[in-house]
C-alpha cells in the first residue's frame, strides 16, 4: 500500500505546518498539552483493563451525545472512548467513568502502540473522522471497524473523493 507509506511520510510535515499556522495566529494556548496529553497522542493511554473494550472514537464534545447513546445500546460492554480534543476527552471520561483518552496521532507506530495498550475488540467511529493509518492498523490486526452517525455533505464530498484511493481499500 504505497499511498499509506506516502501518507505516513507527509503527515508529520502537514502537522508541523498546521502547528506553525496556529503559532503564527498567536494561539499559544493550543500548545498547553502536558506530558500525559502528549503520551496519549503518542499512543500511550493511562488505562488498563483485562476486558477487550469496544473503542469508540468521537472527535469532540459534539459527538459524545451519540457515543453515550451507543453505550446504552451496547448493554454494559466495556467501552474506551477517544477524542481529538481535551474537552472531548473530559466528556468521554464522564460517560465511561474514566475509560477515555486523546486519540493517538495517525502515525502507524502511535496507533499500533495504542492498540497494544487497549486491545480493542472493535472500533466504532462517530461521524466521519476517518484516519487512514488507524484504519490500516485495525485491518492488519483483524479488528473490525465501522462508522456510526455519519453523513456526507455536498461540501465534504469532493474532499473524500480526493482521498478515496487511500481509504477505498480499507472501506470495502
Amino acid at each position: 500500500m504505497t499511498l499509506l507509506v506516502l501518507y505516513q511520510l507527509l503527515y508529520p510535515l502537514v502537522a508541523l505546518a498546521a502547528l506553525a499556522r496556529v503559532a503564527g495566529a498567536g494561539r499559544w494556548g493550543a500548545f498547553r498539552e502536558g506530558k500525559a496529553d502528549l503520551a496519549e497522542r503518542l499512543g500511550r493511554p493511562d488505562w488498563s483493563s483485562k476486558a477487550k473494550p469496544v473503542w469508540v472514537h468521537a472527535a469532540s464534545v459534539g459527538e459524545m451525545t451519540g457515543a453515550d447513546a451507543l453505550r446504552h445500546a451496547l448493554h454494559g460492554r466495556s467501552l474506551f472512548i477517544t477524542s481529538s480534543t481535551v474537552a472531548g476527552r473530559k466528556a468521554a471520561g464522564d460517560i465511561t467513568q474514566g475509560a477515555a483518552s486523546l486519540a493517538p496521532m495517525d502515525l502507524l507506530p502511535c496507533v499500533r502502540r495504542f492498540l497494544d495498550a487497549t486491545k480493542p475488540r472493535a472500533l466504532i467511529i462517530m461521524e466521519t473522522e476517518l484516519w487512514p493509518a488507524t484504519l490500516a492498523a485495525c485491518a492488519e490486526r483483524g479488528i473490525p471497524f465501522g462508522v456510526a452517525n455519519a453523513r456526507l455533505t455536498e461540501r465534504s464530498f469532493p474532499r473524500y473523493r480526493l482521498i478515496r484511493p487511500l481509504l477505498g481499500p480499507l472501506l470495502l
